[in-house]
């Protein structure tokens, strides 16, 4: 997975971390295309709807974790500019008459791989963690009774 470090993109919360596995694996594939000039066009559109349910999914597991909306709010407009900017690379990417290959591949690295492991690691890693301790916390409670 282009070096990436699997470790870091571990949350603790096995369908996310294999929805994060499988993200990840689509951005190699685009990242395998714009390295040697072939069109991207249908990962950036498989990718898109892995992020749209991807997306949803985190966001579902904040709020049933009783997260404070004002939190979930924030979280949301982090996920809202990701889509925004990954629809712009999708465009960037089906027409490519106004971007040269090597500056659309420098951009979807930044966006798809830098933002998101780093999103990953502040973000998602405390939702992780919280979901992971109530989850503790409510198994706990079901073996005391």
């Amino acid at each position: 997975m282009l070096g990436h470090n699997h470790g870091s993109i571990v949350t603790g919360l096995a369908a996310i971390d294999r929805q994060h596995l499988k993200y990840f694996k689509l951005v190699d594939r685009i990242m395998q295309d714009l390295a040697q000039n072939l069109p991207a066009g249908k990962w950036f559109r498989a990718l898109n709807a892995h992020v749209i349910t991807h997306l949803q999914s985190e966001e579902r597991l904040m709020l049933q974790a009783g997260y404070p909306r004002a939190v979930i709010q924030a979280h949301r407009q982090q996920h809202l500019w990701f889509r925004q900017q990954l629809n712009i690379l999708m465009h960037r990417a089906s027409t490519l008459k106004n971007i040269r290959h090597s500056d659309l591949f420098d951009k979807t690295s930044e966006l798809l791989i830098v933002w998101t492991a780093g999103h990953i690691r502040q973000q998602d890693h405390t939702v992780g963690r919280k979901l992971s301790a109530a989850s503790r916390a409510q198994q706990e409670n079901c073996l005391s009774h």
